[in-house]
């Protein structure tokens, strides 16, 4: 049995231990209220890291490469005729414009050599194919020519292999004209390609080969 003492002890401690879960319940419900330590996520959070975008350049094409010309002016070639004989793809390019040997090829050396066009002579430099390792056993050689009043980019004279790509003239500024003094469009360059039957010394134009190069000819 507890005395009067002993009762009136227990109920001081039951009280204190009231009070103390008391205050453990509200301190705990604050902390849980305002998201405080023990109970916050922040602990925990990642916070994913922002990788500022970046904008590729905006890289400037041409609508194709034909190799033989610097992009920009691929496209610009247009027909050039003697009377209904093809001659050719005309250019009217700034003067000093490259042109590039469309495949590996040999300059023979030649001084120069004249096309007829509308009766009338033009300069040209001619290049060789030699891409083809027997090219030499073929009877019909294939030879690309540059018509106009051009530069060549190799030694006037002398024999010479060009690599496919390699600058094998420079574009003048006259104007290529007919017989009657009259334009023929406004060109300074004429370009194409043309075979000659080494059994019969006969020349035709290689149609085939000038659209491979400029595939906007219909």
């Amino acid at each position: 049995m507890f005395g009067p003492r002993e009762i009136l002890s227990m109920n001081k401690l039951t009280k204190i231990a009231i009070l103390v879960l008391i205050i453990l319940s509200v301190s705990f419900s604050g902390l849980f209220y305002f998201d405080l330590w023990p109970f916050s996520k922040k602990s925990t959070q990642v916070i994913p890291e922002i990788i500022p975008e970046t904008t590729e350049p905006l890289i400037s094409r041409s609508p194709f490469s034909c190799v033989i010309l610097d992009d920009e002016y691929c496209p610009q070639g247009e027909l050039v005729y003697d009377g209904e004989q093809l001659v050719g793809l005309g250019f009217k390019l700034p003067e000093g414009s490259k042109i590039y040997a469309p495949f590996k090829g040999l300059y023979e050396g030649a001084e120069e050599t004249l096309v007829e066009i509308n009766s009338k002579h033009y300069p040209t430099f001619d290049l060789k194919d030699i891409s083809k390792d027997d090219w030499g056993q073929q009877n019909i050689q294939t030879y690309f020519f540059v018509i106009g009043f051009h530069q060549p980019a190799i030694k006037a004279g002398e024999p010479a292999e060009i690599e496919k790509g390699e600058l094998f003239a420079s574009s003048g500024s006259l104007i290529i004209k007919n017989s009657l003094s009259e334009s023929l469009g406004d060109y300074n360059l004429i370009l194409t390609f043309r075979d000659v039957n080494t059994q019969t010394g006969e020349w035709s134009n290689n149609l085939k080969l000038l659209k491979e190069f400029f595939n906007y000819i219909d």
